[in-house]
């Protein structure tokens, strides 16, 4: 994909890529190509957590194209283009789909399950493509994924307390249920890159991670609250074969509405 050129519409028309689009594109090119580098001569497992498109919603004018076709096409070519610059191998690596939220997907995360389908992901089941939450074991450290969770505070300085004490929640529950505690519950939806911080529980821990995203903000983000910058970029784990964990994050914060001197 080239992001300089008009990308193509199946109406025959096409779309010029705004400035704050270029940018986001730079970031997942950069993304990518950092997590080439890391998964040298290991297993690369991609999860996408959620709403691959945008779909229709909520009488939205900020589409390049009302035909959702175009969405999952889009989406496809994107993914395609970053599984090629990863290396990605069909007979080693994985890919997975997490359930998105219906505005978004469609009933039944049908617009999900079309693109999931078309990469060939892991099917949650026969037929269908996409996981309302993965719990994934890797060399014995449980993740487990999620598109819909909690927000973070809604002040600054806290941030993280919700996430914390949902995190500290859930582990109580697995361990009253007698399952496995997973090491990170990793959740999306919210756009704003939150973590926890590590929760300890039994001589278990656990943490909490919400996800930025590869969207600038919109109106609906700009009712909610204007003054905050969009988080994008991806979130990444190196899980070791003994278990052991290190993880990061490749993200920015773009700048939309730059201060105006007159």
């Amino acid at each position: 994909m080239d992001i300089n050129k008009p990308y193509s519409m199946s109406d025959a028309g096409s779309y010029n890529p705004s400035f704050t689009q270029k940018i986001i594109w730079k970031q997942w090119e950069e993304s990518w190509e950092h997590i080439k580098e890391l998964r040298k001569k290991s297993r690369l497992i991609v999860i996408h957590c959620g709403d691959p498109i945008e779909g229709l919603h909520h009488d939205l004018t900020e589409c390049v194209n009302v035909n959702v076709s175009d969405h999952k096409i889009i989406h496809i070519d994107t993914m395609d283009w970053a599984l090629q610059k990863a290396k990605f191998s069909a007979k080693n690596d994985l890919l997975y789909y997490i359930s998105g939220t219906p505005s978004h997907c469609g009933r039944n995360n049908c617009h999900t399950n079309d693109v999931a389908k078309d990469l060939h992901a892991v099917p949650c089941w026969e037929n269908r493509y996409h996981w309302g939450m993965l719990p994934l074991m890797v060399n014995g450290t449980l993740l487990s994924f999620q598109h819909e969770g909690v927000r973070k505070g809604i002040r600054a300085w806290t941030n993280e307390n919700v996430l914390r004490y949902y995190t500290k929640s859930e582990m109580f529950d697995f361990i009253g249920n007698r399952r496995p505690v997973p090491r990170f519950i990793i959740m999306a939806h919210n756009h704003t890159y939150v973590r926890s911080g590590i929760v300890y529980a039994y001589g278990h821990e656990c943490e909490g991670i919400i996800l930025p995203a590869f969207q600038a903000k919109n109106d609906f983000v700009y009712k909610k609250k204007a003054m905050v910058m969009a988080s994008v970029g991806m979130f990444y784990i190196i899980v070791e074969e003994d278990g052991s964990v290190d993880c990061g994050v490749d993200m920015i914060e773009v700048e939309q509405d730059k201060i105006q001197e007159v």
